[in-house]
């Protein structure tokens, strides 16, 4: 049988390295609004309700130098999983040097349609500038991944957003409401980087302007020291700026991946792990070569998407030994990704296959899974739940 798979954007979770902000941890079931705190400066606080909209929060950084009695830049972060703290904490420090304030949505997040995402983005830009002191002229959406989709979604309809910002991905626009400039962040080594060169070729409404750099990364937000550019571009400092410029060359190298993207969906289903693992391999070697223009690591990244979009798919259609096959390249392929992990263990779960259930979650918890509620809240593991061991991985997660 033949499937034919729509791949979605997915974010592999990855530390950075970026700087450290000191962070204030609300009580999640008392998270305070914005009026009943006071606003300490240089820390972020990670979760504050919207006056409007108490179900809804963002994170927020005020700069030092953040004063109500001037008006101060401001970017909104939408982080695909509605992580709004995680996509500030990157770039504290420049938001410092920059005098900029950070906030980030806490409800954005992959799995919404883009009405759902549309309201969370107009809440922040209704009340943001309300409560702070926001010079209104420059306001900017970013977003990475999915989140870059919602930013430029929105960004094109809310006429009090002047830029935006995408990383890791893009969305066609057919119109926009006002005059907007945007900025993308396209990683050399991203799976997505194809859909980057080719969204930053195509024709756009006449009142869109747009700018692509690259930086040498894979899909996760760009580091401070590229993603300074953004601000840069918030503050009109083109200049400061090095745009990529994609040739007839890079185009047609372009093309030749979408071509092996193509073939790579059709091995999926028609060889066996042994194929994937000579393939495997040999991209690994051209990763480790001196000089390499970054598409081994692309495909080995588009290999894990696809592994991760097409086993999810088997698994809802009880194929659980095709199920098998293709997470064992996952494996191969993206060996920490503890979203592997989670699914090998929901394979395990449809076996009755308790010991590695556990093992394979405690194993996803090694690789960086910290979410509980992704496993609570699949009915999958709803006969577990009530286990001694999954006890153990809760208080795991909850640290």
């Amino acid at each position: 049988m033949k499937y034919f798979v729509f791949l979605p954007c997915f974010l592999l979770l990855l530390a950075c390295g970026s700087s450290n902000p000191k962070t204030d941890n609300t009580d999640a079931e008392h998270t305070p609004t914005l009026p009943d705190i006071h606003l300490e400066k240089s820390i972020l606080i990670n979760d504050i309700k919207l006056t409007s909209n108490p179900a809804h929060s963002f994170a927020l950084y005020l700069p030092a130098k953040y004063s109500t009695k001037t008006k101060s830049e401001l970017m909104i972060f939408f982080d695909p999983h509605g992580s709004g703290a995680y996509a500030i904490e990157h770039y504290a420090k420049l938001a410092e040097e920059h005098n900029c304030i950070l906030v980030g949505s806490n409800n954005s997040k992959n799995g919404l349609n883009f009405n759902e995402t549309f309201s969370i983005a107009s809440e922040l830009v209704n009340e943001i500038p309300k409560i702070l002191s926001i010079d209104e002229k420059h306001i900017m959406f970013c977003g990475f991944s999915g989140g870059a989709k919602v930013a430029i979604n929105a960004g094109t309809q809310l006429s009090a957003v002047s830029k935006v910002v995408y990383c890791g991905a893009a969305l066609p626009i057919e119109q926009c409401n006002h005059p907007l400039q945007l900025l993308g962040f396209a990683g050399i080594k991203d799976m997505n980087y194809s859909e980057m060169v080719s969204f930053s070729t195509s024709q756009l409404p006449s009142n869109v302007s747009n700018t692509c750099v690259e930086w040498y990364g894979k899909h996760e937000w760009p580091d401070a020291s590229a993603f300074e550019a953004a601000f840069y571009f918030l503050n009109d400092e083109m200049n400061k700026i090095s745009p990529a410029h994609f040739d007839a060359e890079k185009l047609k190298l372009m093309a030749q991946e979408q071509t092996i993207h193509q073939q790579y969906i059709e091995a999926l289903h028609n060889y066996d792990v042994n194929y994937w693992a000579r393939e495997i391999l040999r991209l690994n070697n051209e990763r480790m070569k001196p000089n390499n223009n970054g598409m081994a690591d692309r495909l080995i990244g588009f290999i894990s998407l696809a592994c991760y979009s097409i086993s999810n798919q088997m698994i809802q259609q009880s194929l659980y030994d095709q199920a098998g096959k293709i997470i064992t390249v996952y494996k191969m392929a993206d060996p920490t990704n503890p979203d592997c992990d989670l699914m090998q263990a929901i394979l395990y779960a449809k076996e009755n296959n308790v010991s590695k259930v556990f093992n394979t979650l405690k194993m996803a918890y090694q690789n960086g899974l910290k979410d509980f509620s992704k496993i609570e809240n699949d009915p999958t593991f709803a006969s577990y739940m009530s286990m001694p061991e999954m006890d153990e991985i809760r208080r795991l997660m909850s640290k």
